[in-house]
């Protein structure tokens, strides 16, 4: 007997649609209570023209596997879970037939989480038993309340956020005695995470192939770094045994679209270079728009539509020619360069422009110069184009939760600083205070004269890093052996610092960047962060970019003492 009515299954392939250029994909998806492969085989053989991979949760290995012939694809899993993680390697599908039982709200977990894995156009179908009443079915009520949501107006109100996503994505559906039907709308991109490049990129795509060319195993750091004044949000955050992931060098051949804001795609999917945090909980990238933790759409702005021969590597940073992201995005990647060139010699640096006909900064120049990379080396575009061949490394820092810093990544520092540094040249002194102008929009302190006079009276020079060359700020941060001052892009010369023995950082509560933190782990030195209030302080759940570029005042009477015991009898 058949798993789902005949009548049923033409319905779903006609919702597909005539066969494009590309080969349509059906996922037949079963359990023990689904009938037996003799009946999913009957089943798939109603969807000609289709490659059909049947995949069965719970299903003992040995169970009907005889009755495979050939005629479909059969993977085994042990779990809901698993068989999510499953789909993540293979072809995007046109048809999902889910067969299993809905104890528990199967149907409904599966419907979230597979709807926006299938290709534009491409129907789910979850079969209805064990009930009369047409909503009985976990997914038909998701389904219905979902549709109902959009009808009147309403999606921003429906309690699941899973649901809020995937309202916008459902062209049309149809609920009925024996089955929920829905056809999908929309192009919906995976985001691939380090770990998965390899068998993600290539199973998915028959267009790219990814490989990996280079790895830096994983460990532990256990830093002599001692950390003081830790805020109590940030928990055991900043600790100094640090757990670090393995980074890798990959290669992706076949046509890859490099596009502002850092974000990198191909066939589907969204590429680990896309993402300033990798190893965050939930992957973002700024360049793309966040559908669920799952996919995201990719704007149409940063679609290509200008092809650009040849091989090349990805080093953008989040936002192009930024001294902060520059130093903690693009320098940690910098360690896959030589790899790459060695495997493929006519490999360039790819960049985006900040705006609209820039060339190459002095900044990027001479930053990417003092680690070998030659000017003509480097390529500037100005949006998305497609490339034939891309090469991409991992960051060996991650400067959000779960912090970790890779201690290899101390030799790309120690190959910066031997270009820029000048052993020779005057520099500022054993103890600089790194200040900025007044006037800022984000993060001012307005009290920033009454705080440099403070440092000034304890011995330090005060210096504003945009106003000195790359030389002069390696050559100031690599001579002193106290560093303090205001958080933010102007302490990340700290990657030169070798004589360091304290570094002092001055924030406003709300700011919860903590990338001094990440490069002081490798510097063995006391690291005291002083806090003040912000004018908006960070919500007890949750976070606020408000707060975060919050002004601020330097609260001295809270930190004085600090100071003077630090200070005063030295």
């Amino acid at each position: 007997m058949l798993p789902l009515p005949p009548d049923v299954v033409d319905a779903a392939v006609r919702l597909v649609g005539p066969r494009d250029e590309q080969q349509h994909r059906a996922m037949i998806l079963a359990d023990p209570t689904s009938g037996g492969m003799a009946a999913v085989e009957a089943l798939a053989a109603l969807l000609d023209g289709f490659d059909v991979t049947v995949v069965r949760v719970g299903v003992p290995r040995d169970r009907d596997r005889d009755a495979a012939r050939g005629s479909v694809t059969v993977v085994d899993v042990p779990s809901l879970p698993a068989w999510a993680s499953v789909t993540r390697r293979l072809p995007a599908p046109d048809l999902v037939i889910d067969l299993t039982e809905d104890g528990k709200d199967v149907h409904a977990r599966v419907w979230r989480r597979g709807f926006l894995n299938l290709r534009q156009g491409g129907v789910h179908v979850a079969r209805h038993r064990g009930g009369t009443g047409l909503l009985e079915d976990s997914c038909a009520r998701v389904v219905h309340r979902v549709v109902g949501a959009v009808g009147r107006g309403v999606v921003e109100k429906l309690p699941d956020p899973r649901d809020r996503a995937l309202a916008t994505s459902v062209e049309a559906a149809t609920l009925a005695p024996t089955h929920t039907a829905v056809v999908k709308r929309g192009v919906h991109h995976l985001k691939v995470r380090e770990h998965e490049v390899g068998k993600v990129v290539t199973g998915r795509s028959g267009d790219v192939v990814a490989q990996v060319v280079g790895r830096r195993a994983a460990g532990t750091l256990e830093s002599a770094t001692r950390v003081h004044g830790a805020l109590p949000r940030d928990g055991e955050g900043l600790a100094t045994s640090v757990p670090y992931p393995e980074a890798t060098v990959r290669m992706y051949e076949g046509p890859v679209t490099v596009a502002p804001r850092g974000l990198v795609h191909a066939a589907g999917m969204i590429l680990p270079e896309s993402f300033r945090y990798p190893y965050a909980a939930t992957l973002t990238s700024p360049g793309a728009d966040d559908v669920d933790a799952a996919f995201a759409r990719v704007p149409a702005r940063h679609v290509a539509t200008r092809h650009l021969p040849g091989t090349y590597f990805h080093l953008d940073p989040f936002l192009a020619s930024h001294f902060g992201h520059l130093m903690m995005e693009t320098v940690a990647r910098l360690w896959g360069w030589d790899r790459v060139k060695v495997l493929r010699p006519d490999a360039k640096v790819i960049l985006q422009a900040r705006t609209p006909g820039d060339r190459i900064t002095t900044l990027d120049r001479r930053l990417l110069g003092a680690y070998g990379i030659d000017a003509e080396d480097i390529v500037m575009v100005d949006g998305p184009v497609r490339v034939d061949r891309l090469a991409g490394a991992s960051p060996l820092l991650h400067y959000t939760e779960p912090y970790s810093i890779h201690p290899s990544v101390i030799s790309t520092w120690d190959r910066l600083a031997g270009a820029l540094v000048r052993p020779d040249a005057e520099g500022r002194g054993e103890r600089i205070f790194v200040s900025r102008p007044a006037g800022r929009l984000k993060r001012e302190c307005r009290n920033t004269g009454e705080v440099e006079e403070l440092f000034r009276g304890f011995g330090f020079t005060v210096i504003y890093p945009e106003l000195l060359s790359l030389e002069e700020q390696a050559t100031a941060f690599a001579q002193a052996k106290v560093i303090a001052g205001f958080g933010g892009s102007g302490m990340l010369s700290l990657i030169y610092a070798r004589r360091v023995e304290t570094v002092i950082v001055l924030n406003q509560e709300g700011y919860t960047a903590r990338n001094e933190y990440v490069v002081s782990l490798l510097l063995d030195c006391d690291l005291h962060f002083l806090w003040s209030a912000g004018d908006v302080p960070q919500p007890d759940e949750g976070w606020s970019r408000e707060a975060f570029f919050s002004g601020w005042d330097f609260d001295v009477e809270r930190n004085i003492d600090e100071l003077r015991s630090l200070f005063s009898a030295s």
